[in-house]
């Protein structure tokens, strides 16, 4: 019995040992695949006429998968319900359902952008295109332009490019109706083409849309319009400038949030609008605003607080677009907030820069003789103070020097809030940097232009570092000093309206955007060096 096991055991053994030096032994494989897959048919043909079907075929060379094909298919004229397509995996034939009444005399394009590739390396067939008409013609027009962003460099894409029939446009079809066509600009650059087009007059209008359903929605989209119609065949048209709108201004609902502190939150631009308390108060009633500076918001101070068994429920009036609205305030047991002074500045800061002060409850009494400042020589420094009340801030008014250190100290008494609350010895050291530590640029401008500027040195992420606003553009000369060490361009805003700020656009008014140009060029600033640039501004805006 153990002789007949001991071969039978050697041989399966053997067999383990092969197999595995079988594994290690695998041959290599042939070149990689490189090559797109190709369509081979189409049922019914591309570029068919009298369609009249549920169901596209296309048949391909090689096995295909489709990727992120919900973002990359676009169908033009959109359909009110996506097509069915299969197989979800891989096959050689591609069949799409529609399940959507398509409308007579309409040539359809399904544009599938990059979304087929092979099975194995997935390459990509880009911008692969099936079209066909249910009319007995191909509508052959097309419409090629630009999409840019109104304040930015580049186009941040994809945006959807839209046409409208004008004579079927109101003043709501953009909200409510998709488009006749669509077309989508998928690079930097914004080129897009729309194509199959039927003649006559069109709007032309594009989004960068939050949710993908062919209507503007004001609050989430980016908009860009040419107020006019385009006639095709004959008309070109030039570029298109993204932006978003200024948001309605609306308060959103109040809240108690300290025993004597009332939070109103608000959106959009609060400009001069008010809320308004519509409750009696005694003649040792005192209130106050603040505005805080990071989130859009006011602060209602008052004192004393409310008796909560007498009165638990205060009404505002506040102001909106479109006139006047109540916010009730249901009032709460809270505890008073304690006066906590903060720096603003912080560390090291520019001679250009002041040091500044806030608080959590309203700064309403500086006392200077409290305040003490002292240099790197233990020199003292006469200070003088400005108050900004609805911001809450305190900045220090002094001969401020390069590559020095102040040590500031605040005494009880030198900040008294809105409840008569002051604060213990508060002690701070501040630094600035010797000259030699920045750069300094002079940009001289020449050629007119027909509004004021407003010219920014603008740092990679497009924040400003640093600005000026010129009357008049020829001529004009801007010295930048204190700038710090970086990479810059400088963004010119035509500021027709001349309030020094860039205003966005409005569809409904049919106002664009305020026009802005990136001026050619990367300044490179560095450390104890000057640059002097010139700009021609009757170039701006040439392509």
């Amino acid at each position: 019995m153990n002789c007949l096991i001991r071969p039978i055991f050697l041989a399966f053994t053997g067999m383990i040992i092969l197999a595995g030096c079988a594994k290690k032994g695998s041959p290599a494989g042939g070149p990689k695949d490189s090559l797109a897959p190709v369509a081979k048919s189409f049922l019914p043909d591309n570029y068919s006429v009298n369609f009249s079907g549920q169901r596209i075929e296309i048949d391909f060379d090689e096995f295909i998968k489709l990727k992120k094909v919900k973002e990359e298919l676009l169908v033009s004229p959109p359909l009110n319900y996506d097509p069915i397509l299969s197989p979800q995996t891989s096959s050689k034939t591609l069949k799409v359902t529609f399940i959507d009444t398509l409308q007579e005399e309409t040539t359809y394009v399904l544009h599938f952008g990059n979304s087929i590739v092979d099975n194995n390396e997935e390459n990509v067939l880009p911008q692969f295109k099936y079209v066909f008409s249910t009319g007995n013609y191909l509508d052959s027009l097309s419409l090629k332009g630009q999409i840019r962003s109104a304040n930015k460099p580049e186009l941040d894409g994809p945006v959807t490019v839209m046409l409208y029939p004008a004579d079927e446009m109101t003043d709501s079809t953009f909200y409510k109706i998709k488009p006749r066509y669509v077309a989508t600009a998928r690079s930097s650059d914004g080129t897009y083409t729309l194509t199959n087009l039927k003649e006559g007059q069109y709007y032309v209008l594009a989004l960068k849309e939050e949710q993908k359903n062919y209507t503007f929605q004001p609050q989430t989209d980016q908009i860009a319009f040419k107020n006019d119609p385009i006639t095709l065949p004959g008309d070109s048209i030039s570029p298109l400038y993204l932006f978003s709108e200024e948001p309605d201004f609306a308060w959103t609902r109040g809240a108690h949030a300290g025993k004597n502190r009332i939070v109103f939150g608000y959106n959009g631009p609060r400009k001069n609008r008010r809320i308004t308390p519509l409750f009696r108060t005694g003649s040792d009633f005192h209130s106050t605003w603040t505005e805080s500076e990071k989130i859009d918001s006011l602060n209602f101070w008052f004192t004393p607080a409310f008796d909560l068994e007498s009165n638990d429920t205060l009404w505002f009036a506040a102001e909106t677009d479109f006139g006047l609205d109540s916010l009730s305030i249901r009032l709460k047991d809270l505890y008073p907030d304690s006066l906590k002074v903060n720096p603003i500045t912080r560390g090291v800061f520019s001679p250009k820069d002041s040091i500044r002060f806030t608080a959590n409850t309203p700064i309403r009494q500086i006392d200077s003789e409290k305040i003490k400042i002292l240099d790197r020589d233990s020199i003292i420094i006469p200070v003088g103070t400005r108050l900004d009340s609805l911001r809450n801030t305190v900045s220090l008014v002094f001969d401020i020097k390069d590559d020095n250190r102040y040590q500031v100290a605040l005494f009880p008494g030198a900040l008294q809030d809105f409840f008569a609350q002051s604060h213990d010895t508060l002690s701070y050291t501040f630094k600035t940097k010797p000259l030699s530590d920045y750069g300094t640029i002079k940009l001289d401008f020449n050629g007119q232009t027909n509004c004021p500027i407003l010219i920014e040195l603008v740092d990679t992420k497009q924040n400003p570092v640093a600005q000026a606003w010129r009357k008049e553009g020829a001529g004009a000369s801007v010295y930048f000093d204190y700038v710090d060490p970086d990479k810059y361009r400088v963004r010119i805003t035509l500021d027709c309206n001349e309030n020094e700020i860039w205003d966005t656009g409005d569809y409904d008014k049919k106002i664009q955007p305020e026009a802005v140009y990136y001026l050619p060029g990367l300044l490179d600033i560095r450390a104890n060096w000057s640059l002097n640039e010139q700009y021609d501004l009757t170039q701006m805006g040439q392509d």
